[in-house]
């Protein structure tokens, strides 16, 4: 750590009340601690501007985190050779702790940041208690790093700790100035000062930033300013504007102008509209080549000229490849115009208008479309007003398309009595996404084929559905091989045992599926369980997503059993996580023999101390990162060596390689086989 006399007086300025003779003794404590462990604070940061050598904290990470849990901070190899600083995602208490008893934890913290370029990413959320308590002193830590490409800044805090006092207005002012030299900014609740708005227009405009996240901009102090740096931008590719309230007309209309002229932009999306606001930006297609995926996310537009005019606008353009219109009141009539697009564009690839008000005559619009275009390749009218008319009118056009991927329609109350009009094969049924009745379950399970490939399958079924017609479903897949990467579940309420029991069956024996979603929307826990059973045994599965179910103890022991015996999931991921601290200790000691799970993640912060499972990801992190050394570097260090051999065969690697090197999969395959028998 550096010296203790130069350490103080950045804290003396910023913290004019603390008694420095005993901060002191503390740091000196701090470092003395770590020396008992092996580790030498006072080592400077082996990455250089000229040396991307790997730092050597990269191998104290568990000591350095267990020292930072007070101020809910959290440090770990986000990629080879490069740190990143995020909130701890754990409980909220450290809120209620004075300033005193955070010091300790708080020097470490801002020595790393402040001292280590190896620190490349630095994400603050709920529970950022440094930056609330010390937003000078942190603040400073940050503008003198000189290795941070990424900030990602999220106080949502449901409390208004961060409201209540100054840190916004400081961290909005410093990171308006960090901005010009970072890779990509995300920023919820910015304060927008003179210096924040001025520096990120700033960086928009010359700067390397290439992503941008602005989650007020409905402001029109941002609008204007930011809007208008758009219109310039260097480098900027993507742009996400989250609006606290309805985007102004006249903001829209500024971004407008700005699209027209803009060289960069590739991505934009813009969350929670004013009236006509859709229209007016749909307009800038007209003379925009450059956009290539655009999300427009609620609003109240009614059919006038200015949405006429912004549909005639996409028909003209030829650069865009993804459309989104979600939740912008959209009714038959503008399904009907967005029908003839299709038929006449040859470059839109997806097209997303979920959430509107489309009805069965819109769907068969599209349906119909289909027969006249050949590059489209996904189509979600999900949560609209179709009905199992609708979902008929597609089945038939799927039959005679076959470069359309997805059409996803979602939960439609199909009745038992439905039969569709064209009989129903594997092909048709794999690139539908729809909830299906028990005939249907049953005709595309008897159309299946043994060794059938599909690259992406959703399941589901209605309310209704017959457990015979789902346990048919999981034993044609099963018994018939079919290969399948992705596969997504729905369930939208409890079902018998015996559907959970062939889903488990499914589980263990294919050798094909690499990624599971299960959206259960009555947490249906035993069928869950069932799941989670079946990927205990499971061979191939790397990232498994339970979108809409809590982790609660009672699935716990499916869970242990999962972490002890599984050796390829490096992903795990439910809603929120409802545990008491024992069911935690366990799984932390399931774990202790598991080098592949990398993310164990929740929508929502736990309400429990997690930090014992995440302390044995971040080990698995630096295992992956080590042996993607020893992949593209050939290190022969020991740690390197034994992390290659623990993690040859699987996917993580191999996803790691190929991020890494920028190179394509099956040479990365290669590399990794050759290094293998190099050892």
């Amino acid at each position: 750590m550096e010296s203790g006399a130069t350490f103080l007086g950045d804290i003396k300025r910023e913290i004019p009340c603390v008694d420095y003779t005993r901060l002191a003794a503390r740091i000196e404590s701090v470092s003395l601690k770590f020396r008992a462990c092996g580790v030498d604070l006072d080592k400077p940061c082996y990455k250089t501007a000229d040396n991307a050598s790997r730092c050597w904290i990269a191998l104290h990470l568990r000591s350095l985190n267990e020292a930072m849990r007070d101020v809910g901070m959290h440090v770990f190899e986000h990629a080879p050779g490069k740190l990143a600083l995020r909130t701890f995602p754990d409980v909220y208490t450290e809120y209620e702790k004075s300033e005193s008893t955070l010091l300790e934890s708080a020097t470490l913290a801002y020595w790393l940041l402040k001292e280590h370029r190896c620190v490349t990413r630095l994400d603050l959320g709920d529970a950022a208690v440094l930056f609330c308590n010390f937003p000078a002193l942190f603040c400073k830590a940050l503008r003198q790093n000189e290795g941070l490409e990424e900030v990602r800044l999220h106080p949502r805090d449901v409390r208004g700790v961060w409201r209540e006092t100054r840190a916004m207005t400081i961290l909005s002012s410093t990171v308006g100035k960090l901005s010009a030299v970072l890779d990509a900014l995300d920023i919820n609740e910015l304060a927008p000062t003179v210096v924040s708005l001025g520096g990120i227009a700033e960086a928009v405009k010359r700067g390397s930033l290439r992503r941008l996240l602005i989650s007020n901009g409905a402001s029109s102090k941002i609008a204007e300013r930011l809007f208008r740096a758009v219109r310039y931008s260097s480098s900027l590719s993507e742009l996400e504007v989250r609006c606290n309230k309805r985007l102004p007309l006249f903001s829209a209309a500024i971004l407008s102008d700005a699209l027209r002229r803009n060289k960069t932009l590739r991505k934009l999306t813009i969350e929670w509209l004013e009236k006509d606001a859709v229209g007016t930006l749909l307009k800038s297609l007209k003379d925009n080549a450059t956009l290539e995926e655009l999300a427009l996310i609620y609003s109240y537009d009614e059919p006038n000229h200015i949405l006429w005019d912004g549909f005639e606008a996409l028909r003209v353009n030829r650069g865009l490849k993804s459309i989104k219109l979600v939740g912008v009141s959209l009714v038959n009539s503008c399904a009907l115009t967005a029908a003839g697009i299709l038929r006449e564009n040859d470059v839109l690839q997806e097209v997303c208008l979920s959430d509107n008000s489309i009805g069965d005559l819109g769907a068969g619009a599209l349906a119909k479309a289909l027969l006249k275009n050949s590059t489209l390749k996904r189509l979600d009218i999900s949560e609209c007003m179709c009905s199992y008319d609708g979902l008929s009118s597609f089945v038939k056009s799927l039959s005679l398309n076959t470069a359309v991927e997805c059409v996803r329609l979602g939960d439609i109350d199909v009745p038992e009595s439905w039969t569709p009009s064209t009989p129903l094969t594997a092909n048709v049924c794999a690139r539908l996404d729809v909830t299906w009745n028990t005939r249907g379950l049953q005709d595309w399970a008897s159309s299946l084929r043994e060794g059938g490939h599909f690259p992406r399958l959703c399941v589901g079924w209605t309310k209704d559905t017959m457990a015979s017609g789902i346990v048919e479903w999981f034993d044609a897949v099963r018994v018939t091989g079919a290969s399948i990467t992705e596969l997504v579940i729905s369930s939208p309420e409890g079902v018998a045992q015996q559907c959970g029991d062939a889903a488990a069956s499914f589980l263990e024996l294919t050798c094909s599926l690499k990624t599971l979603t299960v959206n259960v929307k009555d947490r249906c826990y035993n069928f869950v369980n069932a799941i989670i059973r079946g990927l205990a045994r499971n061979k191939s599965v790397g990232e498994a997503k339970f979108r809409e179910c809590y982790l609660i103890d009672q699935l716990t022991k499916a869970l242990q059993d999962l972490m002890r015996t599984n050796r390829t999931l490096h992903r795990l991921e439910f809603k929120a996580v409802y545990l008491k601290e024992r069911a935690v200790r366990s799984l932390a000691r399931a774990l202790e023999d598991n080098f592949v799970l990398l993310t164990f993640d929740s929508e929502y912060t736990p309400d429990i101390g997690m930090h014992l499972i995440f302390s044995v990801l971040d080990r698995n992190h630096s295992l992956l990162s080590r042996a993607v050394e020893c992949v593209l570097n050939s290190s022969a260090e020991e740690e390197s060596i034994r992390a290659l051999k623990l993690l040859s065969l699987t996917d993580s690697l191999l996803n790691a390689v190929v991020e890494v090197s920028g190179k394509d999969r099956e040479e990365c395959r290669k590399l990794v086989e050759e290094s293998v028998r190099r050892l």
